[in-house]
């Protein structure tokens, strides 16, 4: 048994008459014709909302598809009107860690990647709005950057990695004005939503703030920034620490983290595939149907939606016979999962809140004025590193299993951990979410990641995000640019923890430069494949004059090159996370890193996915 500390906010958070659960979405997204239900949640009001009201009223209940079409076509703009593209001034030049890189071809990747930022920065323009319309998108006062296709807007733990690369580039001011619209939120909200979206304020995502942010300061020293945004910092943390708490036993006050989402309807951007899943369920009763709800709200805040992580019945529904996406769906238990992920992020976030605070009160001048704020710094400082003391100690109680010597997702129901293999299982070894006995033990960082090991025997690819091939997009056989990162940094710190005399530590840096390697080849070779090309590689002539290299939110495990499927929609081109990821690797293995043996191997077939497809045809974006 356990029990929740504090309900979180609900749908009604998300009040507008058009893009929020009432008639008019209800009408729109059920319309069997709508390809994209995001569409229409991310269109702007050309008209006066009363005035569309109206409209709407006049034909509810006889709007068929033409009528729909009609409907929108007169009183809303395509999505990402009310954006602007963003030129930033004094682009930095190619930064200097790519000379480093010998080989040509790879090299002029990573300028490619440099350079690709430029085509994913916009700006709120709310200017664009006549008076009385509407628009779903969250006023923001600075530029930030998309993760590209249907995403026309920041999310949340993308953002980290996009962070990650946009440092790299050196784009220094644009972090600044991701941070500070994250700060807004924040400040405005208490919390930062899913991603900027009226309909996600009830949500939020894998909370990678104080990360960031520490990621931020070791490059510019900004201690000011610090100083006057740390009791933000400190909100979202507790944002976190009050409304996603649970207690995980009746005896004891032993609290661990977990998502949870208190919904009723279905996500506006996925309605139909929500109804789907609970509304047509069989049997269900109503109570069944908006609990379901729920779960499906909190799988989009964990960031992976969907996944069989979050099914602990997952192998059965499986094993039992062809099953639908909607059949897994619904077994679907994130509330009462403590994920091993998300309790490794807060722990770092109580370890960078500590060293914020710790620093700040090493910048007070000692006065008699300043001393009782250099005190509370101090006394928070403490207070953090209680805290990630005792979660430290709960994730090894609860998520190691030292016959599997691995870390695991905790099940609340069973009073079990879930013993599948994911790389989310590897995140306390990056976070360094350990108690100090567990993390002296030689053994404890070498067996951890001998399932990661096997993996380099059964697939060419990169990492698998689960073993279950469910047809759920965060699972098998797709890998994603995240996992790779923190799998590679995981693996990484525990070769730096272990003795400089261990003969085990040179095994530890090839397996995490031969994922490394997977990951970017895979990405290398769909880019050359959509038409990539550099000084010394020749673009593929026979693609159509559109085709320039993409990157891509995914990929397949099993081939080199093959770009990732499954979910509720096409797999996207841009792509934030993926950009930032990439110059990451470059940075950390300038030598390392190798193409393909044979670059004509490399698939070229793939197809790019319109992302704005509405009633059959495309609709372009604007710029």
């Amino acid at each position: 048994m356990y029990f929740l500390l504090l309900l979180v906010g609900s749908c009604l958070s998300c009040t507008s008459k058009f893009f929020c659960p009432g008639p008019v979405l209800d009408t729109i997204q059920t319309n069997p014709h709508m390809q994209d239900g995001k569409y229409f949640v991310d269109m702007a009001m050309a008209r006066p909302e009363k005035d569309i009201m109206k409209d709407f009223n006049k034909m509810y209940g006889t709007l068929d598809k033409e009528d729909i079409k009609r409907f929108l076509d007169k009183n809303f703009h395509v999505p990402g009107y009310e954006l602007d593209k963003v030129t930033i001034e004094n682009y930095p030049p190619t930064p200097a860690f790519l000379d480093d890189i010998k080989d040509e071809k790879i090299r002029g990747f990573g300028e490619f990647i440099h350079e690709f930022w430029k085509t994913l920065v916009r700006k709120y323009n709310g200017t664009r709005l006549c008076n009385g319309c509407e628009s779903s998108l969250i006023a923001m006062e600075y530029p930030f950057v998309i993760p590209g296709g249907r995403f026309r807007e920041f999310y949340y733990w993308d953002s980290f990695f996009v962070l990650e690369g946009l440092n790299l580039s050196n784009l220094q001011e644009m972090s600044k004005n991701m941070l500070m619209n994250f700060l807004d939120f924040v400040h405005k909200i208490g919390h930062i939503p899913n991603a900027a979206r009226k309909y996600m304020l009830n949500r939020s995502q894998p909370p990678f703030l104080s990360i960031a942010f520490d990621k931020y300061i070791q490059k510019t020293k900004d201690y000011n920034f610090l100083a006057n945004s740390i009791h933000l910092l400190d909100k979202e943390y507790q944002y976190w620490q009050t409304k996603h708490s649970v207690r995980i036993n009746h005896n004891g006050e032993e609290y661990l983290t977990r998502y949870v989402v208190n919904c009723t309807s279905p996500r506006p951007e996925s309605y139909r595939e929500d109804r789907m899943t609970a509304h047509f369920a069989p049997g269900i009763s109503e109570d069944a149907e908006r609990a379901l709800y729920a779960e499906l709200a909190a799988g989009a805040e964990s960031g992976w939606d969907y996944s069989s992580r979050w099914i602990p019945d997952a192998t059965a529904r499986l094993e039992s016979g062809p099953v639908t996406q909607e059949d897994m769906l619904r077994g679907l238990r994130i509330s009462s999962i403590l994920p091993v992920d998300l309790n490794s992020l807060m722990y770092l976030n109580e370890r960078t809140l500590a060293k914020f605070h710790t620093l700040l009160a090493s910048k007070i001048i000692k006065s008699k004025s300043m001393s009782d704020q250099k005190i509370n710094h101090l006394l928070k400082a403490k207070e953090y590193n209680n805290a990630a003391n005792t979660r430290a100690a709960l994730m090894h109680k609860y998520m190691w299993d030292p016959n599997h010597h691995s870390f695991f997702d905790y099940d609340l129901n069973s009073s079990r951990r879930i013993t599948r293999f994911s790389p989310s299982n590897i995140w306390p070894f990056w976070a360094d979410a350990f108690t100090p006995e567990f993390r002296k033990n030689t053994t404890n960082h070498l067996l951890a990641f001998q399932t990661l090991e096997q993996e380099r025997t059964q697939r060419i690819g990169a990492t698998p995000t689960t073993h279950l091939n469910s047809t759920l997009q965060w699972d098998y056989p797709n890998s994603w640019a995240p996992l790779e990162y923190i799998s590679i940094e995981a693996i990484l710190n525990s070769h730096d923890l272990l003795p400089a005399s261990s003969p085990h530590r040179e095994s530890l840096k090839n397996m995490a430069i031969d994922i490394a390697n997977r990951f970017f080849q895979s990405a290398f070779c769909a880019w050359h494949s959509t038409g990539g090309s550099t000084k010394t590689l020749a673009r593929i002539s026979s693609l159509p004059p559109s085709h320039k290299g993409f990157l891509f939110e995914k990929y397949n495990t099993d081939k080199i090159g093959k770009v990732g499927g499954g979910g509720e929609y096409h797999v996207q081109v841009g792509f934030g996370w993926t950009n930032g990821v990439l110059l990451h690797l470059l940075n950390r293995f300038p030598d390392a890193l190798i193409l393909p043996t044979n670059l004509s191997d490399c698939l070229t077939n793939i197809t790019i996915p319109h992302e704005n497809l509405l009633y059959g045809r495309t609709t372009p974006y604007k710029e």
